[in-house]
């Protein structure tokens, strides 16, 4: 079974570095919608049959993910499990107000954002909801839409990676807004490709 996972086309509060979180944020800008029609092209391009689309339902995941939808007539199934990350009261400040405890998730997968926020351990319980019975499928080919912190916790998943033991890895994964992940869930490999520059790859991008 073949997984593609994006991440939702760039709006302004990516541009200017903004924690969108829960929140329904700005609609995607100029370049989020470029990203969304060369997402168009690339799954057309991979001539691979998509049995669903599942996705985020916040307003920037499905501006991105309807282009597609329309292309393929394969309406998109909402789950609010693929919602990104609730950051609290971080939601709507520049990144850097959040820096420290975000720094501080390296290590602690239980450390709680304030202000009602989840932490990373609540967001894989809330993610595990639609990914696992979809892993158990194992036929057809799926693609996901949702969002920068949610999509590292379903890589880790579909690529069995143990983020308890290695914390780390949920802020060192790269879910940039133009990558597109293709998951093999039987072999437990991926690939990427970017869809604004065309340069591709194997395995995971890591930040620097």
């Amino acid at each position: 079974m073949i997984i593609y996972l994006s991440r939702h086309g760039k709006t302004d509060w990516n541009a200017d570095e903004i924690m969108g979180g829960y929140s329904d944020c700005p609609r995607i800008c100029g370049e989020g919608i470029t990203q969304a029609l060369r997402t168009v092209d690339y799954i057309v391009g991979e001539n691979v049959p998509i049995r669903e689309i599942f996705s985020s339902p916040l307003t920037r995941a499905i501006q991105t993910v309807n282009p597609l939808a329309k292309t393929l007539r394969n309406t998109p199934i909402c789950f609010d499990e693929l919602m990104e990350m609730n950051l609290g009261l971080y939601e709507g400040f520049p990144y850097r107000h959040g820096q420290e405890i975000m720094e501080a998730q390296d290590h602690d997968l239980y450390r709680r954002y304030p202000g009602g926020g989840e932490c990373y351990d609540d967001l894989v319980k809330r993610v595990s909801r639609v990914i696992d019975p979809l892993r158990l499928l194992n036929r057809g080919n799926y693609y996901v839409q949702a969002h920068y912190l949610t999509n590292r916790v379903i890589l880790a998943m579909l690529l069995n990676l143990d983020f308890y033991k290695k914390p780390e890895l949920m802020t060192k994964i790269k879910v940039d807004n133009s990558v597109i992940y293709k998951i093999d869930t039987v072999k437990f490999i991926c690939s990427w490709h970017d869809v604004l520059s065309g340069t591709q790859g194997d395995g995971l991008l890591y930040c620097s």
